[in-house]
Order: structure tokens, then C-alpha cells, then sequence
């Protein structure tokens, strides 16, 4: 079992270079142009660390939906996530109505919790009680159900005698151990 957890833990295969594909970097690799809309398969390059997204990403099919051009210079990392921005934007309204109104809310998500409860109408009870079963009288209609006529096959299993769940053991005929070279 592995020990570590860290972000490239197990990629040793997944991240290793193809067979005669190891070295330089072709630069096509680099000069190739995506553009929005376009599809895309995430295939990392395990010796380019800079850039290099998680290991889930991996082979995964998505879509180009933004394009950030970077030229000869070093700029912050950003997180393109559209659904961050409007959902800020829409509790900042929130909080400037709920102050204008003079009370405080809690613009946090919650989860959506179980479901309610509802009453089925319509319908009966039915008691179901189980029927006894009785191994002493199935085992003597089995045996009334072969005829004379039809002797029990020779292949089959000798029948062992089958013990009642409702008589204990105490009450079933004693047998004696006899034991040789004492």
C-alpha cells in the first residue's frame, strides 16, 4: 500500500514518456493554436512541470472555453471559474438590499437536505404471518409420493433422518461411541 499522498503519487506510468519518444520537445508542441470551442484531449507531459495539471485531468476529452495569452513575461496564476464570479456578484446584491433593509443574511450555500416526508393514501394493511414449516410430515409426503412401482434410484443419496427444529436434541434416540485400543 502506498504511503504518500502527494499531487503526482502513482504517475510513475502515467506521466512516464512514450517508447522512443523521450528527449527535446518538438516545438509544434508549442506553436500549435487552440481556439474557443475547440476539443481537446489533456495529455500531460511528464517533463514539463510547469503548468502541469492534476493527474485526474489525465486523458480526459473538454472544450476550450478561454484563452490567456501570456508573452515574454511572469503573471499571477488565475482560476478561470465562471460560476465563482456570478455567484459573488449576485450575494454582494444580496447584502446591499438586506443592509438597506437594515438585517443580516447568510449568502453561504447549504446543502439541499433530505427530501419530505409524504403519506401514501389509498391503500390496506395486510398482516402476513409466516405457516410453520413441519419436516416431520413433509418427509412422510415425500415418502408417500413414491409408489412400490417406482424404486428410489441407486445414484441418489441414502436420506440421512431429518431432526425437527422443535424437539431438542435430548429427546432424539441416544447413540454410543465405541472406541477401539483403550
Amino acid at each position: 500500500m502506498p504511503a504518500g499522498h502527494g499531487v503526482r503519487s502513482r504517475t510513475r506510468d502515467l506521466f512516464a514518456r512514450p517508447f522512443r519518444k523521450k528527449g527535446y520537445i518538438p516545438l509544434t508542441t508549442y506553436l500549435r493554436t487552440y481556439k474557443i470551442g475547440d476539443f481537446v484531449d489533456v495529455k500531460v507531459n511528464g517533463a514539463v512541470h510547469k503548468g502541469m495539471p492534476h493527474k485526474f485531468y489525465h486523458g480526459r476529452t473538454g472544450r476550450v472555453w478561454n484563452v490567456t495569452q501570456v508573452g515574454n513575461r511572469i503573471i499571477r496564476k488565475r482560476i478561470h471559474v465562471r460560476e465563482f464570479r456570478h455567484r459573488k456578484i449576485k450575494n454582494d446584491e444580496l447584502k446591499r438590499e438586506a443592509k438597506a433593509r437594515g438585517e443580516k443574511i447568510s449568502t453561504k450555500r447549504q446543502p439541499e437536505g433530505p427530501k419530505l416526508g409524504f403519506l401514501v393514501e389509498g391503500t390496506t394493511l395486510e398482516t402476513v404471518t409466516p405457516i410453520p414449516y413441519d419436516v416431520v410430515n413433509d418427509s412422510r409426503a415425500a415418502t408417500e409420493v413414491l409408489s412400490p412401482a417406482q424404486p428410489p434410484s441407486p445414484l441418489a443419496p441414502p436420506s440421512a433422518p431429518l431432526r425437527p427444529h422443535n424437539v431438542p436434541f435430548s429427546a432424539l434416540p441416544q447413540r454410543t461411541l465405541l472406541s477401539f485400543g483403550d
